[in-house]
């Protein structure tokens, strides 16, 4: 429920409830020891923070979205962080980094046909 409110408030523009329901939602899947909601919510919020213009954080953010997605051995969840990391450093014009990002995520995707990513 917390994830769909990190949506819906995402979606309406409120960034900062929307990270403050991403939040509410890591410190569950945290006791719950969920690797994997806990990479959702941390992903979720490094978008938001990006968004923001908040870098740092959100690079943070996805760095332990990236250690979740390991540790819960999702190998395309990892590749769409490294979208989103490619994504982040091609906003600050670190194209070089952006690429090396992409190259890591794409033939992932491309081994699990994912088409979106």
């Amino acid at each position: 429920s917390l994830y769909g409110l990190t949506i819906t408030h995402w979606s309406a523009g409120e960034r900062q409830l929307a990270l403050d329901a991403a939040r509410r939602s890591e410190e569950i899947w945290i006791e719950l020891q969920s690797p994997f909601g806990q990479g959702n919510a941390r992903n979720s919020m490094g978008l938001l923070y990006a968004e923001l213009g908040d870098f740092p954080r959100a690079r943070d953010a996805y760095r332990t979205a990236m250690a979740m997605w390991r540790q819960a051995g999702s190998d395309v969840m990892q590749a769409y962080t490294h979208n989103n990391l490619g994504m982040l450093a091609a906003q600050q014009g670190r194209l070089a980094e952006a690429r090396r990002e992409y190259a890591q995520a794409q033939p992932v995707l491309e081994k699990a046909q994912d088409t979106l990513g």
